[in-house]
Protein backbone atom coordinates (compact mmCIF):
# COMPACT_ATOMS: atom_id res chain seq x y z
CA UNK A 1 0.00 0.00 0.00
CA UNK A 2 1.37 3.80 -0.52
CA UNK A 3 1.32 5.70 2.47
CA UNK A 4 1.54 9.65 1.84
CA UNK A 5 4.29 11.75 4.55
CA UNK A 6 3.82 15.14 5.44
CA UNK A 7 5.21 16.68 2.58
CA UNK A 8 3.17 14.79 0.44
CA UNK A 9 5.00 12.39 -1.00
CA UNK A 10 4.19 8.89 -1.14
CA UNK A 11 6.75 5.36 -0.36
CA UNK A 12 5.73 2.06 -0.87
CA UNK A 13 4.95 0.56 2.65
CA UNK A 14 5.50 -3.46 2.70
CA UNK A 15 2.99 -5.53 5.05
CA UNK A 16 4.25 -8.95 6.61
CA UNK A 17 2.17 -11.33 8.50
CA UNK A 18 0.09 -9.60 11.14
CA UNK A 19 0.19 -6.04 9.26
CA UNK A 20 4.29 -6.08 10.32
CA UNK A 21 5.26 -3.37 8.58
CA UNK A 22 8.07 -4.32 6.29
CA UNK A 23 9.03 -1.27 4.20
CA UNK A 24 12.79 -0.52 4.14
CA UNK A 25 11.79 3.46 5.57
CA UNK A 26 9.87 2.05 8.14
CA UNK A 27 10.19 3.81 11.70
CA UNK A 28 11.78 6.73 9.92
CA UNK A 29 10.85 10.85 10.10
CA UNK A 30 12.86 13.72 8.75
CA UNK A 31 12.65 17.32 9.64
CA UNK A 32 11.55 19.62 7.54
CA UNK A 33 14.64 20.27 5.93
CA UNK A 34 15.70 17.08 5.59
CA UNK A 35 18.86 17.47 8.01
CA UNK A 36 17.93 15.19 10.50
CA UNK A 37 17.22 11.47 10.58
CA UNK A 38 15.78 9.77 13.69
CA UNK A 39 14.78 5.80 13.07
CA UNK A 40 12.72 3.95 15.94
CA UNK A 41 13.86 0.49 16.81
CA UNK A 42 11.97 -2.35 15.13
CA UNK A 43 8.91 -3.29 16.89
CA UNK A 44 9.16 -6.57 18.93
CA UNK A 45 6.02 -7.78 17.67
CA UNK A 46 7.88 -8.89 15.07
CA UNK A 47 10.49 -11.35 17.37
CA UNK A 48 7.96 -12.33 19.53
CA UNK A 49 6.11 -13.58 16.30
CA UNK A 50 8.99 -15.50 15.34
CA UNK A 51 10.22 -16.94 18.32
CA UNK A 52 6.09 -18.55 18.54
CA UNK A 53 6.75 -19.22 15.40
CA UNK A 54 9.48 -21.84 15.90
CA UNK A 55 8.20 -22.77 19.08
CA UNK A 56 5.29 -24.40 17.60
CA UNK A 57 7.12 -26.01 14.60
CA UNK A 58 9.86 -27.28 16.73
CA UNK A 59 7.75 -29.29 19.53
CA UNK A 60 4.45 -29.43 17.23
CA UNK A 61 2.27 -28.24 19.46
CA UNK A 62 0.54 -25.00 20.24
CA UNK A 63 1.09 -24.50 23.69
CA UNK A 64 5.00 -24.99 22.98
CA UNK A 65 6.50 -21.39 23.66
CA UNK A 66 10.44 -20.70 23.83
CA UNK A 67 9.51 -17.11 23.18
CA UNK A 68 11.62 -15.23 26.09
CA UNK A 69 14.69 -16.87 24.57
CA UNK A 70 14.04 -17.19 21.27
CA UNK A 71 12.99 -13.77 20.63
CA UNK A 72 16.09 -12.15 21.61
CA UNK A 73 18.04 -14.36 19.09
CA UNK A 74 15.30 -13.32 16.46
CA UNK A 75 16.29 -9.54 17.85
CA UNK A 76 19.78 -10.19 17.03
CA UNK A 77 19.29 -11.61 13.61
CA UNK A 78 16.77 -8.81 12.31
CA UNK A 79 19.30 -6.09 13.70
CA UNK A 80 22.25 -7.51 12.22
CA UNK A 81 20.54 -8.99 8.84
CA UNK A 82 18.21 -5.51 8.35
CA UNK A 83 14.71 -5.48 8.32
CA UNK A 84 14.44 -6.14 4.69
CA UNK A 85 15.52 -9.54 4.80
CA UNK A 86 13.95 -10.36 8.72
CA UNK A 87 10.31 -9.72 6.74
CA UNK A 88 11.25 -12.12 4.04
CA UNK A 89 12.02 -14.72 7.07
CA UNK A 90 8.43 -13.92 8.70
CA UNK A 91 7.30 -14.75 5.18
CA UNK A 92 8.95 -17.87 5.30
CA UNK A 93 7.58 -19.10 8.92
CA UNK A 94 4.18 -18.56 7.54
CA UNK A 95 2.04 -21.88 8.51
CA UNK A 96 0.10 -22.94 5.23
CA UNK A 97 -2.08 -26.06 5.13
CA UNK A 98 -2.17 -27.07 2.10
CA UNK A 99 -4.89 -28.60 -0.11
CA UNK A 100 -4.91 -30.85 -3.23
CA UNK A 101 -5.51 -34.37 -4.53
CA UNK A 102 -4.27 -35.34 -8.33
CA UNK A 103 -0.92 -35.28 -9.50
CA UNK A 104 -1.00 -31.38 -10.92
CA UNK A 105 -1.32 -30.69 -7.45
CA UNK A 106 2.57 -32.34 -6.06
CA UNK A 107 4.50 -29.80 -8.15
CA UNK A 108 3.16 -26.99 -6.16
CA UNK A 109 3.00 -28.69 -2.94
CA UNK A 110 6.80 -29.68 -3.28
CA UNK A 111 7.37 -26.19 -3.99
CA UNK A 112 5.81 -25.05 -0.68
CA UNK A 113 7.85 -27.27 1.52
CA UNK A 114 10.97 -26.21 -0.19
CA UNK A 115 10.35 -22.84 1.32
CA UNK A 116 7.47 -22.64 3.20
CA UNK A 117 6.48 -23.84 6.72
CA UNK A 118 3.35 -26.44 5.54
CA UNK A 119 1.87 -27.54 8.83
CA UNK A 120 -0.80 -29.81 7.34
CA UNK A 121 -1.97 -31.16 4.18
CA UNK A 122 -5.36 -32.16 3.21
CA UNK A 123 -6.62 -34.64 0.11
CA UNK A 124 -9.60 -36.52 -0.66
CA UNK A 125 -10.26 -39.56 0.18
CA UNK A 126 -9.20 -42.80 -1.23
CA UNK A 127 -11.66 -44.39 -3.75
CA UNK A 128 -12.30 -47.53 -5.50
CA UNK A 129 -11.16 -46.85 -8.78
CA UNK A 130 -10.63 -49.94 -12.11
CA UNK A 131 -11.80 -53.54 -12.28
CA UNK A 132 -11.17 -54.79 -9.17
CA UNK A 133 -11.82 -51.80 -7.35
CA UNK A 134 -9.64 -51.22 -5.37
CA UNK A 135 -8.48 -48.43 -3.22
CA UNK A 136 -6.41 -45.46 -4.84
CA UNK A 137 -4.31 -43.24 -2.99
CA UNK A 138 -4.51 -39.70 -4.33
CA UNK A 139 -0.56 -38.69 -5.67
CA UNK A 140 -0.42 -35.44 -2.79
CA UNK A 141 -1.26 -38.70 -0.42
CA UNK A 142 2.03 -39.88 -1.22
CA UNK A 143 4.06 -36.98 -1.26
CA UNK A 144 2.47 -36.46 2.11
CA UNK A 145 3.50 -39.58 3.63
CA UNK A 146 6.94 -39.76 1.58
CA UNK A 147 8.10 -36.17 3.42
CA UNK A 148 6.27 -37.49 6.90
CA UNK A 149 3.68 -34.04 6.47
CA UNK A 150 0.81 -34.64 8.74
CA UNK A 151 -1.90 -35.87 6.29
CA UNK A 152 -6.37 -35.15 6.58
CA UNK A 153 -8.81 -36.80 4.29
CA UNK A 154 -12.21 -35.60 5.20
CA UNK A 155 -14.74 -36.55 3.21
CA UNK A 156 -16.19 -33.22 3.93
CA UNK A 157 -15.44 -29.63 5.59
CA UNK A 158 -18.58 -28.50 6.22
CA UNK A 159 -18.51 -29.92 10.10
CA UNK A 160 -17.49 -28.87 13.30
CA UNK A 161 -15.15 -30.95 14.24
CA UNK A 162 -13.07 -30.69 10.82
CA UNK A 163 -13.65 -26.87 11.40
CA UNK A 164 -11.94 -27.43 15.13
CA UNK A 165 -9.14 -29.61 13.10
CA UNK A 166 -8.38 -27.06 11.39
CA UNK A 167 -8.35 -24.50 13.82
CA UNK A 168 -6.04 -26.42 15.61
CA UNK A 169 -3.33 -26.25 12.99
CA UNK A 170 -3.22 -22.63 13.36
CA UNK A 171 -2.76 -21.74 9.59
CA UNK A 172 -1.77 -17.90 8.65
CA UNK A 173 -2.63 -19.59 4.98
CA UNK A 174 -4.32 -22.16 2.78
CA UNK A 175 -3.08 -22.55 -0.39
CA UNK A 176 -4.90 -24.92 -2.54
CA UNK A 177 -4.27 -26.56 -5.91
CA UNK A 178 -7.05 -28.97 -7.76
CA UNK A 179 -8.45 -30.35 -3.94
CA UNK A 180 -11.94 -31.65 -4.90
CA UNK A 181 -14.02 -29.62 -2.10
CA UNK A 182 -15.28 -26.68 -2.15
CA UNK A 183 -13.98 -24.37 1.07
CA UNK A 184 -17.10 -23.41 3.25
CA UNK A 185 -16.93 -19.99 4.86
CA UNK A 186 -16.14 -21.12 8.95
CA UNK A 187 -13.19 -22.98 6.93
CA UNK A 188 -12.08 -19.71 4.84
CA UNK A 189 -12.44 -17.53 7.74
CA UNK A 190 -9.81 -19.20 9.93
CA UNK A 191 -6.61 -18.24 8.62
CA UNK A 192 -5.76 -14.30 8.99
CA UNK A 193 -4.49 -14.27 5.28
CA UNK A 194 -7.46 -16.29 3.68
CA UNK A 195 -7.05 -19.24 1.34
CA UNK A 196 -5.69 -18.75 -2.67
CA UNK A 197 -5.75 -21.20 -5.43
CA UNK A 198 -3.61 -22.56 -8.20
CA UNK A 199 -6.21 -22.63 -10.99
CA UNK A 200 -5.06 -24.66 -14.55
CA UNK A 201 -6.70 -21.86 -16.62
CA UNK A 202 -6.85 -18.26 -17.17
CA UNK A 203 -9.64 -16.97 -15.44
CA UNK A 204 -12.87 -16.72 -16.27
CA UNK A 205 -12.17 -19.14 -18.68
CA UNK A 206 -13.07 -23.29 -17.41
CA UNK A 207 -13.83 -22.44 -14.21
CA UNK A 208 -14.51 -25.97 -12.54
CA UNK A 209 -12.80 -29.35 -12.67
CA UNK A 210 -11.22 -29.83 -15.65
CA UNK A 211 -10.06 -27.06 -17.45
CA UNK A 212 -6.82 -27.90 -19.15
CA UNK A 213 -8.61 -31.19 -20.76
CA UNK A 214 -12.02 -28.70 -21.48
CA UNK A 215 -8.77 -25.85 -22.95
CA UNK A 216 -7.70 -28.75 -25.76
CA UNK A 217 -11.71 -30.15 -26.40
CA UNK A 218 -12.40 -26.22 -27.59
CA UNK A 219 -9.33 -26.11 -29.41
CA UNK A 220 -8.05 -23.17 -27.33
CA UNK A 221 -4.10 -21.69 -28.56
CA UNK A 222 -3.46 -20.60 -25.26
CA UNK A 223 -3.73 -21.59 -21.35
CA UNK A 224 -2.33 -20.55 -18.49
CA UNK A 225 -2.11 -20.67 -14.55
CA UNK A 226 -3.83 -18.40 -12.16
CA UNK A 227 -3.47 -17.22 -8.81
CA UNK A 228 -6.75 -16.17 -7.02
CA UNK A 229 -8.27 -15.64 -3.53
CA UNK A 230 -11.36 -18.21 -2.45
CA UNK A 231 -14.46 -17.34 -1.97
CA UNK A 232 -17.64 -19.34 -1.47
CA UNK A 233 -17.63 -19.32 -5.21
CA UNK A 234 -16.50 -22.29 -8.04
CA UNK A 235 -13.41 -20.46 -8.91
CA UNK A 236 -15.14 -17.28 -8.04
CA UNK A 237 -12.73 -15.21 -6.27
CA UNK A 238 -10.36 -12.07 -7.82
CA UNK A 239 -7.28 -12.53 -9.46
CA UNK A 240 -3.92 -11.84 -7.54
CA UNK A 241 -1.38 -13.46 -10.62
CA UNK A 242 -1.64 -15.09 -14.16
CA UNK A 243 0.65 -16.62 -16.67
CA UNK A 244 0.01 -17.71 -19.91
CA UNK A 245 1.47 -20.22 -22.57
CA UNK A 246 0.73 -21.58 -25.75
CA UNK A 247 -1.03 -24.82 -26.14
CA UNK A 248 1.50 -27.00 -28.51
CA UNK A 249 -0.88 -28.87 -31.30
CA UNK A 250 0.56 -32.86 -30.25
CA UNK A 251 -0.38 -31.31 -26.33
CA UNK A 252 -2.23 -33.84 -24.38
CA UNK A 253 -4.48 -33.00 -21.02
CA UNK A 254 -1.54 -35.16 -19.82
CA UNK A 255 1.54 -33.16 -21.46
CA UNK A 256 0.00 -30.15 -20.83
CA UNK A 257 -0.86 -30.41 -17.38
CA UNK A 258 3.26 -31.42 -16.49
CA UNK A 259 3.74 -27.95 -17.68
CA UNK A 260 1.06 -26.05 -15.87
CA UNK A 261 1.63 -27.72 -12.73
CA UNK A 262 5.32 -26.88 -12.98
CA UNK A 263 3.89 -23.17 -14.28
CA UNK A 264 1.43 -22.94 -11.06
CA UNK A 265 4.65 -23.77 -9.43
CA UNK A 266 6.93 -21.20 -9.92
CA UNK A 267 3.86 -18.38 -10.36
CA UNK A 268 2.51 -19.72 -6.93
CA UNK A 269 6.17 -18.66 -4.74
CA UNK A 270 6.47 -15.52 -7.02
CA UNK A 271 2.83 -14.48 -5.76
CA UNK A 272 2.76 -15.68 -2.26
CA UNK A 273 5.69 -13.03 -0.58
CA UNK A 274 4.37 -10.38 -2.59
CA UNK A 275 0.69 -11.12 -1.50
CA UNK A 276 1.44 -11.24 2.56
CA UNK A 277 3.59 -8.27 2.15
CA UNK A 278 0.17 -6.52 0.78
CA UNK A 279 1.77 -5.80 -2.26
CA UNK A 280 -1.06 -7.24 -4.75
CA UNK A 281 -4.22 -5.66 -5.62
CA UNK A 282 -6.91 -8.45 -6.28
CA UNK A 283 -8.60 -8.18 -9.57
CA UNK A 284 -12.26 -9.14 -9.34
CA UNK A 285 -13.27 -11.60 -11.73
CA UNK A 286 -15.35 -10.61 -15.09
CA UNK A 287 -18.67 -13.30 -14.87
CA UNK A 288 -20.03 -12.47 -17.57
CA UNK A 289 -17.14 -13.63 -19.51
CA UNK A 290 -17.06 -16.86 -17.35
CA UNK A 291 -16.96 -20.54 -19.06
CA UNK A 292 -17.67 -23.64 -16.79
CA UNK A 293 -16.40 -27.28 -16.99
CA UNK A 294 -17.35 -30.15 -15.40
CA UNK A 295 -15.63 -33.36 -14.13
CA UNK A 296 -14.73 -36.15 -16.99
CA UNK A 297 -16.72 -39.14 -17.63
CA UNK A 298 -15.36 -42.49 -19.23
CA UNK A 299 -18.20 -42.10 -21.82
CA UNK A 300 -17.38 -38.71 -22.80
CA UNK A 301 -14.36 -40.77 -24.69
CA UNK A 302 -16.94 -42.26 -27.00
CA UNK A 303 -16.55 -40.91 -30.50
CA UNK A 304 -19.26 -39.84 -32.46
CA UNK A 305 -17.99 -39.93 -35.91
CA UNK A 306 -20.62 -37.66 -37.58
CA UNK A 307 -18.93 -34.45 -36.01
CA UNK A 308 -16.04 -33.05 -37.31
CA UNK A 309 -12.43 -34.43 -38.24
CA UNK A 310 -11.11 -31.77 -36.21
CA UNK A 311 -13.27 -31.63 -32.98
CA UNK A 312 -12.39 -35.43 -32.85
CA UNK A 313 -8.82 -35.15 -32.58
CA UNK A 314 -8.63 -32.33 -30.58
CA UNK A 315 -10.83 -35.04 -28.67
CA UNK A 316 -8.21 -37.55 -29.04
CA UNK A 317 -5.75 -35.33 -27.45
CA UNK A 318 -8.37 -33.76 -24.74
CA UNK A 319 -8.85 -37.06 -23.10
CA UNK A 320 -5.35 -38.77 -22.51
CA UNK A 321 -4.05 -40.22 -20.35
CA UNK A 322 -8.29 -40.61 -19.54
CA UNK A 323 -10.90 -41.64 -20.22
CA UNK A 324 -8.90 -41.87 -23.83
CA UNK A 325 -10.97 -41.59 -27.15
CA UNK A 326 -13.06 -44.35 -28.34
CA UNK A 327 -15.08 -46.29 -30.24
CA UNK A 328 -15.87 -49.97 -31.53
CA UNK A 329 -14.78 -52.54 -34.12
CA UNK A 330 -16.70 -55.20 -34.23
CA UNK A 331 -18.42 -55.07 -30.50
CA UNK A 332 -14.69 -54.41 -29.00
CA UNK A 333 -13.85 -51.21 -27.76
CA UNK A 334 -11.00 -49.80 -30.23
CA UNK A 335 -9.13 -46.65 -28.04
CA UNK A 336 -7.55 -43.86 -30.61
CA UNK A 337 -4.47 -42.95 -29.19
CA UNK A 338 -2.93 -40.51 -31.62
CA UNK A 339 -4.05 -39.16 -34.60
CA UNK A 340 -4.28 -36.37 -37.03
CA UNK A 341 -6.77 -35.13 -39.89
CA UNK A 342 -7.05 -34.44 -43.29
CA UNK A 343 -8.99 -32.28 -44.92
CA UNK A 344 -10.15 -33.83 -47.91
CA UNK A 345 -14.12 -34.59 -47.88
CA UNK A 346 -14.88 -37.82 -46.65
CA UNK A 347 -15.90 -39.94 -49.60
CA UNK A 348 -18.06 -42.24 -47.60
CA UNK A 349 -20.34 -41.85 -44.95
CA UNK A 350 -19.34 -41.51 -41.03
CA UNK A 351 -17.29 -43.77 -39.28
CA UNK A 352 -16.42 -45.71 -42.48
CA UNK A 353 -12.57 -46.63 -42.48
CA UNK A 354 -10.71 -46.00 -45.61
CA UNK A 355 -7.52 -47.26 -46.94
CA UNK A 356 -5.42 -43.86 -47.91
CA UNK A 357 -2.06 -44.73 -49.35
CA UNK A 358 -0.21 -46.00 -46.77
CA UNK A 359 -2.11 -44.46 -43.78
CA UNK A 360 -5.78 -45.97 -42.16
CA UNK A 361 -8.47 -43.30 -42.28
CA UNK A 362 -11.93 -42.73 -41.15
CA UNK A 363 -14.62 -40.32 -42.73
CA UNK A 364 -16.31 -38.39 -40.35
CA UNK A 365 -18.83 -36.13 -40.69
CA UNK A 366 -16.45 -33.04 -41.80
CA UNK A 367 -13.25 -34.41 -43.32
CA UNK A 368 -11.30 -37.30 -42.88
CA UNK A 369 -9.41 -38.48 -39.61
CA UNK A 370 -5.99 -40.23 -40.19
CA UNK A 371 -5.58 -43.01 -37.33
CA UNK A 372 -2.27 -43.19 -35.96
CA UNK A 373 -1.78 -45.32 -33.04
CA UNK A 374 -4.88 -47.71 -31.89
CA UNK A 375 -5.48 -49.84 -28.97
CA UNK A 376 -8.06 -52.95 -29.00
CA UNK A 377 -9.55 -54.05 -25.55
CA UNK A 378 -7.09 -55.99 -23.71
CA UNK A 379 -4.47 -55.92 -26.42
CA UNK A 380 -1.19 -53.67 -26.94
CA UNK A 381 -1.36 -50.55 -28.55
CA UNK A 382 0.16 -50.31 -32.05
CA UNK A 383 0.56 -48.59 -35.04
CA UNK A 384 -3.36 -48.42 -36.95
CA UNK A 385 -1.06 -50.14 -40.77
CA UNK A 386 -0.27 -52.61 -38.30
CA UNK A 387 -3.35 -52.93 -37.19
CA UNK A 388 -4.92 -53.14 -40.37
CA UNK A 389 -2.61 -55.76 -41.50
CA UNK A 390 -3.53 -58.05 -38.47
CA UNK A 391 -7.30 -57.73 -39.09
CA UNK A 392 -8.18 -57.85 -42.67
CA UNK A 393 -11.83 -56.77 -41.97
CA UNK A 394 -10.64 -53.23 -40.64
CA UNK A 395 -10.67 -51.52 -43.67
CA UNK A 396 -14.12 -51.05 -45.15
CA UNK A 397 -15.81 -51.61 -41.94
CA UNK A 398 -18.04 -49.37 -40.07
CA UNK A 399 -16.96 -47.83 -36.55
CA UNK A 400 -19.78 -47.33 -34.03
Amino acid sequence: MKVEGADGATSQRRLGIGGVDCSEDRGASQTKNGAARVVSPPDPSLEIFLAKRVSQKIFRREGADFSPLLKIIFSILRRGVGGEAGCDTIVRMTRIVFMGTPEFAVSVLHALVEQYNVVAVYTRADKPAGRGKQMIEAPVKHFARAHNLPLEQPRSLRNNSERHRMREYNPDLIVVAAYGLLLPKAILDIPPRGAINTHASLLPRWRGASPITYAILSGDHETGVTIMQIDEGLDTGAILTARSIPISPDDTTGSLMEKLSQLGADLLLETIPAYLEGKIIATPQEHAQATMTRLVAKEDGKIKWETSAPYIEQMVRAYQPWPTAFTHFRGEMLKVLRASVLENNAPENPGTVLQIGKDIGVSTGKGILLLHDVQLAGKRAMSADEFARGQREFVGSHLE
